[in-house]
C-alpha cells in the first residue's frame, strides 16, 4: 500500500520501493500536476546519496518527459532546500528522491509544489487519489540535465552576512556526515572566505552504518571532537541536507520577510530551537518608526544611542511577552505561536475596552 506521510512516500528499497510502484508514483505526480496546471508546468527532479536514488530519477524523468512534461534532472546528488528553492525560481513543481532522516534500507519520493514548501494533505490525497488512473499524453519532451546548485549560492549569498560568521572567535567544524550537503556547504563557506574543519566527507549510501539523523546519540563523532578542541561549533544535516543543527544553536530569529518555510520553522520547534518569525523580529523596523513619530510630536531630536536603548528595550519586550505566552501555552519554544496569540489577546482586549 503506497501512502504519503510528511509530503512523501517512503519505503523499503526492492521490497515495496521498486520499479512498478516507483512508475505508479511517478505518473499519479503526473496527473496531480497535469491537473493542476497542464503540460506547460515544468518538472525538476533531484537526488541524495542513497542506494538506487541516482537509478530511480532517471527512471521518473524518462516517464515524465514521454508524458510531455518538460523535466530538468539535477546532474549530481542535491540538497532538498536547493531544489525546493528552484522549484519557486523557476516556478516549477519537484520530485526529490530521498528518505529524509529515515533508516539507510530506505527511499522515497517527495513532492514538492512550486511555492517550495511541505505539500498539503490535499496535495498528497489528490496523487494518491490518482494511483493506477491513466491521462493523456502530449508530444515527448526533452529531459535537460543542470546543477541547481549556482542559482541557491547567489539566493544565500543575499541573505546572510557571511562577514559576521568570518569574524566569528569560535572555530567551524562542519560534520558532512555521509549527506547531500557535501559539496554545497562546504562550497558557501570556501566561496564566502569562512575557514572551517570538517569530517566525513564521503557521500555514503549506508551513512557510515548510522541513521542520518543529526541527534547527539548519531553525532557522537562531532561531538566528541567539538569537546576535544573547545571553542568550537559543530554543523550536521540530516541525509538530504533539508535539516541544520548547529551544536550551541539555541535559536533561529529572522530579519527578512518570513525567509524560512513552513516545513523549516516545524523543523526548528520540533529539535527546540526557539524560532522567531520575521513578524517580531522586524517590529523593531516598526517601532523605530513609532519612535520618529515620538521625537517630531515632541520637537526633539533624539541621539543614535537613544534611540537604540529605547528600541533595544521594546525589542527585549516583545521577545519576553511572545516567550511568556508560548510558555503559558506549554509550547515555550514555539515564539510563532507565542506571537500569534499574544497580537490576538491585545486586539481582543482592546476591543473589549472600547465596547464597555
Amino acid at each position: 500500500m503506497i501512502k504519503f506521510g510528511t509530503d512523501g512516500w517512503r519505503a523499503v528499497l526492492d521490497k515495496e520501493f521498486n520499479d512498478e510502484n516507483v512508475k505508479r508514483v511517478t505518473l499519479a505526480i503526473g496527473q496531480y500536476v497535469y491537473d493542476t496546471y497542464g503540460f506547460e508546468k515544468p518538472i525538476l527532479i533531484g537526488y541524495d546519496p542513497r542506494r538506487k536514488a541516482d537509478f530511480y530519477v532517471q527512471m521518473c524523468a524518462k516517464i515524465l518527459s514521454e508524458k510531455g512534461f518538460g523535466v530538468t534532472l539535477s546532474s549530481k546528488i542535491v540538497p532538498t532546500p536547493v531544489l525546493a528553492y528552484n522549484a519557486q525560481l523557476k516556478n516549477a513543481c519537484a520530485v526529490m528522491f530521498t528518505a529524509s532522516h529515515n533508516p539507510p534500507e530506505y527511499l522515497g519520493m517527495k513532492f514538492i509544489p512550486d511555492y517550495a514548501g511541505p505539500a498539503t494533505s490535499e496535495i498528497t490525497d489528490a496523487i494518491v487519489a490518482n494511483l493506477d488512473k491513466d491521462f493523456e499524453s502530449a508530444d515527448a519532451a526533452r529531459i535537460e540535465y543542470t546543477d541547481f546548485g549556482e542559482n541557491y549560492y547567489k539566493h544565500i549569498n543575499k541573505l546572510v552576512d557571511f562577514n559576521k560568521i568570518k569574524n566569528l572567535k569560535s572555530k567551524l567544524l562542519y560534520d558532512g556526515f555521509y549527506s547531500a550537503s557535501i559539496g554545497y556547504f562546504d562550497k558557501i563557506l570556501e566561496d564566502n572566505g569562512i575557514e572551517f574543519d570538517s569530517m566525513r566527507m564521503v557521500h555514503d549510501t549506508n551513512f557510515g552504518g548510522l541513521m542520518p539523523d543529526p541527534k547527539p546519540k548519531y553525532l557522537a563523532e562531532l561531538m566528541k571532537e567539538i569537546t576535544s578542541r573547545g571553542n568550537t561549533i559543530g554543523v550536521a544535516n540530516d541525509g538530504d541536507a533539508d535539516r541544520l543543527i548547529a551544536n550551541g544553536c539555541i535559536g533561529v530569529f529572522e530579519g527578512a520577510n518570513m525567509p524560512c518555510t513552513l516545513g523549516a520553522a516545524n523543523k526548528f520547534i520540533a529539535n527546540k530551537v526557539i524560532y522567531s518569525p520575521g513578524k517580531t523580529s522586524n517590529a523593531g523596523g516598526v517601532a523605530v518608526s513609532g519612535l520618529e513619530i515620538e521625537q517630531n510630536k515632541k520637537g526633539e531630536k533624539w541621539s543614535f544611542e537613544k534611540v537604540d536603548n529605547r528600541l533595544k528595550g521594546i525589542m527585549a519586550e516583545i521577545f519576553k511577552n511572545c516567550y511568556k505566552t508560548a510558555k503559558d501555552l506549554n509550547d515555550e519554544y514555539n515564539l510563532v505561536k507565542g506571537a500569534n496569540n499574544y497580537a490576538f489577546i491585545g486586539i481582543a482586549e482592546k476591543m473589549l475596552e472600547k465596547k464597555q
